[in-house]
């Protein structure tokens, strides 16, 4: 099984601390106007989300894949066809439903135009869903960096005072990040599912 590092030049992928069976039911509801359909997998397969190198940034047909990680039970991945990573639908999801969410961003190719990299956490703040954002993007021939909010324990904060802005925030970073927070992205058992994924259409 392939994973999204080996299939896309970049990609969005979220990870939602809640069952998988709360985030299906949940997202049907959230999601209604779309008139999804839904069908369970045996085996996570990205390629069903998109099957070629770009994900766009717009796409006339709504496609996710949501599945519970074998290495991390309770939480679930959210991978749609949207470059954003459907970053409203995440964003939402938490809101509504006080869930904590993670949703990172990585490029795999980058001599691609406007390479960028995005860790994002959302959580509950004084009754309101906040968000700790840190990124690097390319736009033109300029590296922009962003970092809000107070920084998770998890964070290397060095990092973010480094003279290249382009090293601030990378892949690795990120996915250090992400195994200090219990998620290895490097394990081949992460993409495998605990229970039957779930592909969303439209």
């Amino acid at each position: 099984m392939q994973t999204p590092f080996q299939l896309y030049d970049y990609f969005k992928i979220s990870i939602i601390q809640d069952k998988i069976e709360n985030v299906s039911r949940n997202l049907n509801t959230l999601l209604v106007d779309f008139a999804l359909k839904q069908k369970e997998l045996t085996k996570v397969d990205f390629k069903k989300i998109c099957s070629t190198r770009t994900i766009p940034y717009n796409s006339n047909k709504v496609k996710f894949l949501l599945f519970e990680p074998a290495t991390n039970l309770g939480s679930t991945v959210f991978f749609p066809n949207f470059r954003d990573g459907w970053y409203t639908a995440v964003y939402n999801y938490t809101k509504l439903r006080n869930k904590n969410a993670y949703q990172v961003g990585f490029t795999i190719d980058d001599t691609k135009k406007y390479p960028a990299y995005f860790f994002s956490y959302f959580y509950k703040d004084k009754g309101q869903i906040a968000e700790r954002r840190v990124h690097a993007i390319k736009e033109d021939s300029k590296w922009v960096f962003f970092s809000g909010r107070t920084p998770l324990p998890i964070e290397d904060t060095s990092n973010y005072t480094r003279r290249s802005i382009k090293d601030r925030i990378s892949n690795e970073i990120i996915i250090g990040y992400l195994k200090r927070a219990g998620y290895d992205l490097t394990d081949q058992n992460f993409y495998t599912s605990a229970k039957n994924a779930i592909l969303f259409t439209n």
